[in-house]
């Protein structure tokens, strides 16, 4: 070997532990640095819902502090007793109606009660959040089966999101396969590459690539196409049309947006289209929330800049959205 040839080595074998030598420091500095991770939910044998959350118990989501109450939904109050004479609300929803990365008093649930008790000044209005991240369209319908009977609701939300068509099938308890699998299991072990994947993807975001986005291309698709996720949506949104109107319940539905490129070039447009046309077939009152959200700067109203959850601003319009869909078409009247 010649001492040019051993001299090249000897370059990348150094590149190579100094590079080494960043990761692991990179990661301990992470681990000492970023917030708590995000509560686990438990399996729920039995139910349709597949898993929530523990009942009176403080976990953490997007590094804010959450309390649950005696049935497992979040709460800000759980020693507040449900009151009788209240009108109650409930939504039904996944991460975004949760309140992801927010406060629960910033929560649009929240938000909402405040805006309908001051509109219903002579009620006590309560909205109870029975959003859990990461639930899918069926098992928001197992969550009203299971608990709308004991709540009675007056009016039932549901806080719609594209990627609810999604079957959840690939929770912390389910089955997992494939390069997906793989880059999920090493984002729960490598703090450091649970940190560079978002900011990553909001790089591509910076430079153009949000217009479409990786996790709402294909589900778009679906929904223009009339594919056979949204057929198999539509059923399950028919089932909990029915129940609600089983029981008495009236019925609302919040289209809930990708909180990107908040323009008239929004890629999703199309597919909150198709959702608001097929409520609105059923006489199932609805709102388009995007609506309230146009026009405004979107990383803006991101609770980071590495996550597109919508903050506690986008948190209020959502609640605009539902205050408004509630009062025009009389949903507590």
């Amino acid at each position: 070997m010649t001492g040019r040839h051993r001299k090249t080595r000897l370059k990348l074998a150094s590149m190579a532990a100094g590079l080494c030598l960043a990761i692991l420091l990179g990661e301990a500095f992470v681990r000492a640095v970023e917030p708590r991770p995000d509560t686990k939910g438990i399996p729920l044998p039995g139910s349709a819902r597949r898993y929530g959350f523990a009942r009176e118990s403080v976990g953490y989501a997007g590094g804010v502090e959450f309390m649950t109450d005696s049935l497992g939904f979040r709460t800000c109050n759980p020693h507040e007793a449900r009151e009788r004479e209240s009108t109650l609300v409930v939504v039904l929803g996944d991460s975004y109606a949760f309140g992801y990365g927010v406060r629960c008093e910033d929560a649009f649930p929240t938000v909402l009660q405040d805006r309908l008790q001051q509109h219903y000044p002579s009620n006590r209005i309560r909205v109870v959040n029975l959003a859990i991240p990461g639930y899918d369209t069926l098992q928001e319908l197992a969550t009203l089966a299971e608990i709308g009977p004991n709540l009675k609701p007056a009016v039932v939300l549901l806080a719609y999101h594209l990627n609810d068509i999604e079957r959840t099938n690939s929770d912390e308890h389910g089955p997992r396969s494939g390069f997906k699998d793989a880059l999920r299991r090493a984002d729960s072990h490598f703090h450091l590459l649970r940190l560079l994947l978002p900011r990553m993807a909001a790089l591509a975001r910076s430079v153009g690539f949000h217009q479409v986005p990786s996790t709402a291309s294909a589900e778009v698709e679906e929904y223009l196409t009339d594919g056979p996720a949204w057929r198999e949506n539509q059923k399950t949104l028919k089932e909990l049309f029915a129940l609600a109107n089983t029981w008495h319940w009236r019925l609302g539905v919040v289209v809930v947006p990708y909180v990107v490129d908040l323009t008239d070039r929004h890629p999703s447009l199309g597919a909150y289209q198709v959702v608001v046309d097929f409520c609105t077939s059923k006489n199932v009152p609805v709102v388009n929330a995007f609506d309230y959200f146009r026009g405004r700067e979107a990383r803006r109203l991101w609770i980071n800049l590495l996550d597109g959850h919508p903050n506690a601003e986008g948190h209020v319009l959502i609640a605009k959205a539902a205050n408004d869909l509630i009062v025009s078409r009389h949903l507590l009247e």
